[in-house]
């Protein structure tokens, strides 16, 4: 399993500049969003043909704190539902844990048994299928061994009022809460992390602080 203290790295650069404004407009529950194909990849989940809140797989689609299921004009910790960075978070993910399903957005906007991923499923469509970088469209081809594939464009992600990183890297959030989260880092969560200007690190799990806007990609039984 491949580790990357990107959290520890990158945010921390941004946590006090990123996470300390008050301006943000609540843009809503998102209540109709595009229901994606699930596509078979020969793994335990289907995968979602492509982002929550896209209509097609090269659009970057909505972003989303972790654990909120509406999109914001500002991502930081004074707009984050589970707690500031003087409180802290919400009691509930204080510890390792999953998100509740009426935390999920996937599950919350496109109904049924449609859900964000965990980490371990992340890792599974890491371990388990063919990965190819396309730069012409700013993203990755991941092909199971069933022949069947989907794509996943580097969209980034959201602080404060900024969207950083679009076409560079493609941060993904799991539903997996970071589980020294009570001792060490007490913000975090899991999500997948996409970034091929790294030799070493391509693809990899990560974690970050929760407050953030990352992306979606849906999966389903």
């Amino acid at each position: 399993m491949t580790k990357r203290i990107f959290g520890a790295i990158f945010f921390a650069v941004l946590s006090l500049a990123a996470c300390s404004k008050t301006d943000d407009n609540d843009k809503g529950t998102n209540a109709t969003v595009p229901t994606p194909v699930a596509v078979d990849l020969g793994l335990s989940v289907k995968w979602a043909s492509f982002n929550l809140g896209a209509s097609a797989p090269e659009e970057y689609g909505d972003y989303y704190a972790w654990g909120e299921i509406k999109t914001k004009n500002s991502y930081s910790f004074l707009t984050y539902k589970f707690g500031t960075e003087s409180t802290g978070p919400l009691s509930k993910y204080n510890s390792a844990s999953i998100l509740d399903l009426e935390d999920d957005a996937a599950h919350i906007l496109l109904g049924g048994n449609w859900r964000m991923p965990t980490i371990s499923e992340w890792e599974e469509l890491r371990s388990n299928c063919e990965w190819s970088l396309n730069e012409s469209r700013n993203g990755y081809k991941v092909t199971g061994g069933n022949g069947n594939s989907i794509f996943l464009p580097l969209a980034g992600f959201r602080s404060e009022t900024y969207l950083l990183k679009a076409g560079e890297a493609g941060l993904y959030w799991s539903s997996t809460s970071f589980e020294r989260a009570t001792k060490d880092e007490p913000w975090n969560a899991w999500f997948e992390h996409l970034y091929p200007d790294d030799d070493i690190y391509a693809i990899m799990e990560d974690y970050a602080m929760r407050c953030y806007g990352m992306t979606i990609r849906p999966v389903i039984k």
